[in-house]
């Protein structure tokens, strides 16, 4: 089973370089952003916005990711050739989180290094990080996973998964604070996955409220088992 898992890492680091859009959405664009904002706004401002943009960067690699290659798979008959090979469902699974977990660990290091050593932001790095990093990674592949699966073709699984992507995106105090939006979106973003990640994350790393943001890891937590059991269930190999 290890030995597939490798093999499969290895396959979606060649694709992953070969690509190149995926170094721009997961590292490029965030590091982009933290300049800019580093350059017109005050130092807790950048601060407030850090636990945002590395939900941003996990959300993109994440969701568009797993929505693009499901959805490309499926219907170029790859999943049904890779089904004939030594290579299980599982391992497939377990390769795909691996990867896009590691990804997500590069992106968040990347991103608060710069932000520290370049702006001199002062964040608090807490072992309670690690969950959020970990079940906020499961959350979005397994969405992307449920999208690429359940739509009917690969312009549909696109046009569904900027739907679902770009609002929360834009809500949920990746570019700007929740507090700054209408008290009406305020209460509506909190249907949205990313707003748990982002404002628990926030609450460790910026305000230090630790019991809030294991609440928020609790929500986040129960969205990810919903929509990875919900995905696998639908994830087809063999009939894929």
């Amino acid at each position: 089973m290890l030995d597939h898992v490798i093999s499969y890492l290895k396959v979606q680091y060649k694709s992953y370089l070969a690509a190149r859009s995926g170094l721009f959405i997961s590292f490029l664009f965030p590091v982009m952003m933290i300049f800019i904002f580093g350059s017109i706004m005050p130092p807790d401002y950048l601060s407030a916005v850090l636990p945002g943009l590395i939900g941003f960067s996990i959300l993109m690699d994440s969701l568009f990711s797993l929505t693009a290659v499901t959805s490309r798979y499926r219907f170029m008959g790859i999943f049904r050739q890779l089904s004939l090979t030594p290579l299980k469902r599982s391992e497939w699974l377990i390769s795909v989180f691996i990867w896009h977990l590691l990804i997500a660990a590069m992106s968040f290091s990347i991103i608060v290094l710069i932000g520290h050593f370049a702006y001199s932001v002062s964040l608090n790095l807490h072992p309670l990080i690690i969950p959020f990093i970990f079940f906020g990674t499961l959350l979005f592949i397994s969405l992307g996973l449920l999208i690429g699966t359940a739509t009917k073709n690969a312009e549909t699984a696109s046009l569904l998964s900027n739907a679902i992507g770009f609002p929360m995106i834009l809500l949920t105090g990746t570019f700007f604070p929740v507090s700054m939006l209408p008290w009406y979106l305020q209460e509506a973003v909190k249907g949205l996955p990313l707003y748990y990640f982002v404002q628990g994350l926030g609450d460790i790393m910026v305000s230090g409220k630790l019991i809030e943001s294991v609440l928020y890891l609790g929500v986040l937590a129960s969205m990810s088992a919903v929509f990875y059991l919900t995905g696998v269930y639908l994830f087809k190999w063999r009939e894929a």
